[in-house]
């Protein structure tokens, strides 16, 4: 998985514009929890993920799986729309997002997400923005 800042406040306008990420290579299980805490602006499949514990046996049959979900998918965007499409993705399908979060609703996703808790992707996803963001506004996000 991928983060990137692409766009971002000033200290004065840090608490009404909002951080722009681009998140690249999160599967469609991480996008719907993310999704919860905030505005995904822009949405893309790219690729997908083969999990960890998937038997030797069963990976081909999960490859061709996954492979004609996404012809699926590109044959229901081009008659239908991206909106009907989206219905046939497995949650191993990845995608790259655009979020925009105030400053506000970041605190509250860190909050939220940077725990033990957490579905270990979204953790991965919540530190990582958590670091960029630290970076640029050490003292708003050093208590988190």
């Amino acid at each position: 998985m991928k983060v990137t800042i692409i766009n971002q406040p000033t200290e004065l306008n840090l608490k009404t514009k909002p951080f722009e990420f681009k998140i690249e290579d999160i599967s469609i299980s991480c996008l719907l929890q993310f999704a919860n805490y905030n505005y995904i602006d822009k949405f893309n499949t790219t690729k997908y993920v083969i999990p960890d514990g998937i038997q030797e046996q069963d990976r081909e049959k999960y490859v061709s799986f996954i492979e004609t979900s996404l012809a699926l998918y590109d044959v229901l965007e081009q008659s239908s729309g991206k909106e009907v499409a989206e219905y046939v993705l497995p949650n191993g399908v990845c995608c790259e997002v655009t979020s925009l979060m105030t400053t506000r609703e970041l605190l509250y996703f860190f909050s939220m997400c940077c725990d033990d808790n957490t579905q270990s992707e979204l953790l991965e996803l919540a530190c990582e923005m958590l670091k960029q963001v630290r970076e640029l506004f050490p003292e708003t996000f050093k208590y988190i």
